[in-house]
């Protein structure tokens, strides 16, 4: 799976792939900034783990898939 994939509701491809059809240009935030690549399931999970688990000035981070947005924007308009 490319990770320009339309599988989550919140998903930042959906405008890329909706302006790159439209032959619009593509917009979005800091190029260089990072995102993450996980289900919405995944995000909801982490936060109840952090929740129950979390100790003060303690930061849990999971190591998960990630890109930088300039590249999804990449990978967007190559796959279509």
């Amino acid at each position: 799976m490319s990770a320009c994939s339309r599988n989550e509701q919140a998903s930042l491809t959906e405008p890329f792939i909706t302006q790159i059809k439209s032959g619009d240009p593509q917009t979005g935030t800091v190029p260089n900034m990072t995102r993450f690549l996980i289900s919405l399931e995944e995000a909801v999970e982490l936060v109840v783990f952090d929740f129950y688990n979390a100790e003060a000035e303690i930061l849990w981070c999971k190591r998960s898939p990630a890109c930088t947005i300039g590249d999804l924007a990449i990978s967007c308009k190559e796959t279509f």
